[in-house]
């Protein structure tokens, strides 16, 4: 009887010993899972918007850019509301940018970008735009569907009619500025720009910019692409 009843003992603590066991690695493998689910989740949800507003140098800066680029034309520019991560295309030999890697970058696994502020833009010939509605503008006025038509299905387009297309591209096009990254003594600053107008329409350049006195100044062109 003694028998009987140690044996059963020791079972029931198998048992539980079994249990508590298969409980701790399910726990585990729910962690994990839950952890990778919510990396996924945050990749899909892209760059985290901040909460604070631009500093008014990163606003020089932006300003800066923005007179450059523009210069003497009629033409009202699309500016994105919001900023974009600031992400390197591959250099050219010689004419790579200065490294990013400075304590002013933070080290995050989720980049951060800001909403534009209107001071950016006041007195410019630029118009502050949502970016997702005018992509589809772009996307169906875009004169590479003219392009295709004419190599693909040997159609008889008029070059009058590819000209306004593309005219008309480049006047809807989107302006996007990247995050500003400044060097430690907040002397030199870097930013990207990409105008896309269209498939086959559209550039972009990494600017390396420099204080002069109280003023930014674009410096040099570090990087570029064209489509």
């Amino acid at each position: 009887m003694r028998t009987q009843f140690s044996s059963r003992f020791s079972f029931a603590n198998y048992n539980d010993s079994g249990m508590n066991e298969m409980r701790r690695n399910c726990s585990v493998v729910v962690l994990s899972l839950s952890l990778f689910l919510a990396a996924i989740a945050q990749d899909h949800l892209g760059p985290k918007l901040s909460s604070e507003s631009l500093t008014k140098e990163q606003v020089a800066v932006y300003r800066a850019v923005l007179q450059d680029f523009l210069g003497d034309s009629k033409n009202t520019l699309n500016l994105a509301n919001t900023t974009e991560p600031l992400e390197q295309p591959a250099a050219p030999p010689g004419r790579g940018c200065p490294k990013t890697s400075s304590p002013q970058v933070p080290d995050a696994s989720v980049p951060v970008v800001h909403r534009l502020d209107p001071a950016v833009t006041l007195n410019l010939k630029v118009d502050l735009v949502n970016p997702e509605r005018l992509k589809e503008k772009i996307k169906t006025g875009d004169p590479a569907i003219l392009m295709k038509r004419v190599i693909d299905g040997r159609e008889n387009v008029p070059k009058k009619e590819i000209d306004d297309a593309t005219e008309r591209a480049v006047r809807n096009g989107l302006f996007t500025l990247s995050e500003v990254v400044f060097n430690k003594e907040h002397s030199r600053a870097l930013v990207r720009y990409d105008f896309v107008c269209g498939e086959l329409c559209g550039h972009g350049s990494v600017f390396l910019l420099k204080k002069v006195g109280e003023k930014w100044k674009v410096h040099k062109t570090c990087q570029e692409w064209f489509r």
